[in-house]
């Protein structure tokens, strides 16, 4: 995508969001308006993680992904799918910041030390949620969070051997 486009296909979202949350400050079906805004304030921070990835551009790429994520669970949130509490809005907020940080891996995987922050950041957020929605036991959380944790020294430690063994690309 070129800048032109990016930014005529920016400026249509940016105006469209202001219009629909103008309708909704005006008392127009407010909770379907700022579930529309939301979604396309997700579109839009997608479109700038797409081309911080066609770009290269680090941090395009990961404030899109983290500001596609936020938005779109915050569409969820405003559409009364989902009714955040404190606990869970934390929750998400690692879990946004680790997505983020996994979406700049996957468009490095060579970059290992990009994984690390993903996995530190999704895991409080993947707990939650599975502890929340009766997948796991909150027990076996705590036991894992307590005992298990040094597998992820091991993970560290194995992706250090495979970044020394993979040639860089530069």
């Amino acid at each position: 995508m070129s800048r032109r486009t990016t930014d005529i296909v920016s400026g249509i979202l940016l105006a469209s969001i202001g219009v629909l949350l103008s309708i909704r400050a005006a008392g127009v079906a407010p909770e379907t308006m700022a579930t529309v805004a939301w979604s396309l304030a997700s579109i839009l921070a997608g479109i700038h993680a797409f081309s911080g990835l066609v770009a290269g551009n680090t941090g395009r790429k990961f404030w899109g992904a983290f500001g596609c994520v936020a938005a779109a669970h915050s569409a969820v949130w405003s559409s009364g799918l989902m009714v955040p509490a404190l606990e869970e809005t934390i929750a998400s907020g690692f879990l946004w910041v680790g997505l983020a940080f996994a979406f700049l891996w996957l468009s490095a995987p060579y970059k290992l030390d990009l994984l690390a922050p993903a996995i530190v950041f999704c895991g409080p957020g993947v707990g939650y949620y599975l502890w929340w929605y009766d997948v796991v036991r909150l027990e076996s959380l705590e036991r894992w969070a307590g005992d298990g944790w040094p597998f992820l020294l091991v993970l560290l430690g194995a992706g250090v051997l495979l970044r020394s063994l993979i040639p860089s690309r530069q």
